[in-house]
């Protein structure tokens, strides 16, 4: 495989201006990828000038399993001579303390280790083993939930201080090349697990695409190169735009004619959102498309007294001149009421709305449109008494294996926060059952329930519920 060699070693030289001396710190998982990425990484060491480390990250969740593969990773990296560090993370807790999905905990505390294991050991750039097929998948996620060009770029090969030196080549080459090399490697008993999103698009979605298509994983990956360049001329545009108008978005804060003159004009949108996405980044924070068009359309009216939230308590407003970025100045607030919620209907006249509730049946749960107002759940996953309230800040609702706010659930849905303040939440003793515009929590949904029955949420007819789309 000396042609992959000299690709890769091409490759890495491309990512990082690397100097005699400079240290990597290989994000070692055992696994097929990482092997192979350990594998070109000391045949180039030496040619390249680098020095070699390897970091273990043990995420406490197969039990035995995951010891077995930090004892399997030691042993490898020690009858290289690679210097090898364990950290172990318990990202259950974690998550559980967050409110995130595993996927996402385990990646946040991976990475906040490695950093901290890298500066131990004096290392200039952490490597990890992403390859085409990740790209693929990546871009695929990310355009099934609707992005822009960020989102279509996918995996960045460079990101501060993280390289990504297998970018370019697939799983199928890396595997030939463990092959050869004779390279031993250990298989993670979660990639196939298929409740995990990743697993479900590697093991059915793609596949079943390269056989509609084929090449179609590579078409993505290339997808994500011309995006990645798109993604850089928006970036450099914003730069000169801050430049010339004397704006910066860092700031949080900008001239309101500005972004009103960019609203304006179709071809400036992609650089406009380029800008409210920096004002966002000073939070933390991201700017989902349906927030995007609710912007402009702040932009495109007077927007004096116009709030649009986009999650956390932060929001866009008009700030006399100026198009600003902070906490939301007048939370929306909603009314305290709390109802039992009996078969047949319910008034709540808080919110001018009745909810009816259907008798139980023997069936299974079909129907389970988050945009709907009216939504079939399992009758049997009921704890207690089903009742209807108003939102509270505290709220959460489980949905595909994670927990997650309400109200930053249905920010991010585009639910506007006229609209927040009279949805309903239905819930239980045991917490978030259905919220309408969002969906239904797991269990409602659970598919091994005996008995359904339906809910069906009606708004009394007046203006302001025609105007923001709510049927009576």
């Amino acid at each position: 495989m000396a042609s992959l060699t000299a690709a890769f070693r091409k490759h890495l030289s491309s990512l990082a201006d690397l100097r005699p001396g400079d240290g990597i710190l290989i994000a070692f998982s055992g696994g097929k990828d990482s092997v192979a990425l350990t594998g070109l990484l000391l045949e180039v060491r030496d040619e390249a000038g680098i020095t070699l480390a390897a970091c273990h990250v043990n995420h406490m969740i197969r039990g035995d399993e995951a010891d077995r593969d930090e004892a399997f990773c030691r042993a490898f990296c020690e009858e290289r001579g690679i210097p090898f560090s364990v950290r172990r993370a318990d990202v259950p807790a974690f998550c559980e303390k967050e409110g995130v999905g595993l996927e996402e905990g385990a990646r946040t505390e991976r990475y906040r280790l490695l950093r901290e294991v890298a500066k131990e050991r004096g290392c200039r750039f952490i490597a990890t083993a992403h390859t085409a097929d990740d790209q693929a998948e990546t871009v695929l996620f990310h355009l099934a939930r609707g992005t822009g060009f960020a989102g279509a770029a996918g995996i960045s090969p460079v990101s501060r201080d993280l390289i990504r030196p297998l970018l370019p080549f697939t799983a199928k080459t890396l595997a030939a090349y463990l092959e050869e090399k004779k390279l031993p490697f250990i298989t993670d008993s979660s990639n196939a697990d298929l409740a995990y999103t990743r697993n479900r698009l590697r093991r059915e979605v793609l596949p079943a695409l390269e056989k509609a298509v084929p090449g179609a994983g590579a078409a993505l990956a290339r997808f994500a190169g011309i995006a990645f360049s798109q993604n850089a001329l928006i970036r450099k545009a914003a730069d000169q735009w801050e430049k010339e108008t004397g704006n910066d978005p860092k700031s949080a804060r900008v001239r309101f004619r500005d972004a009103v003159l960019l609203a304006a004009d179709e071809a400036d949108r992609p650089l406009l959102y380029e800008i409210l996405r920096r004002m966002a980044k000073t939070k933390g924070l991201s700017v989902p498309f349906e927030r995007f068009e609710a912007i402009l359309s702040l932009l495109k009216s007077a927007g004096m007294g116009k709030i649009i939230e986009i999650a956390n308590g932060f929001s866009f407003f008009r700030e006399k001149d100026s198009l600003s970025f902070g906490k939301t100045p007048h939370p929306v607030s909603t009314v305290p009421y709390r109802h039992i919620l009996q078969i047949g209907d319910t008034a709540i006249p808080e919110i001018g709305a009745v909810l009816t509730r259907s008798a139980p049946a023997r069936g299974k749960v079909r129907n389970i449109h988050k945009n709907h107002l009216i939504i079939q759940a399992a009758s049997d996953r009921i704890k207690g008494e089903l009742c209807v309230r108003g939102l509270s800040p505290g709220d959460r609702i489980r949905m595909n294996g994670m927990s997650k706010s309400v109200k930053k659930a249905l920010c991010d849905a585009g639910v506007s926060a006229d609209e927040r303040k009279r949805l309903p939440v239905i819930c239980d003793e045991s917490g978030v059952f259905w919220v309408p515009r969002l969906g239904l929590s797991d269990r409602a949904r659970d598919p091994e329930a005996s008995f359904v029955f339906t809910m069906q949420l009606r708004f009394s007819p007046n203006e302001k519920n025609k105007k923001d789309g709510l049927p009576s």
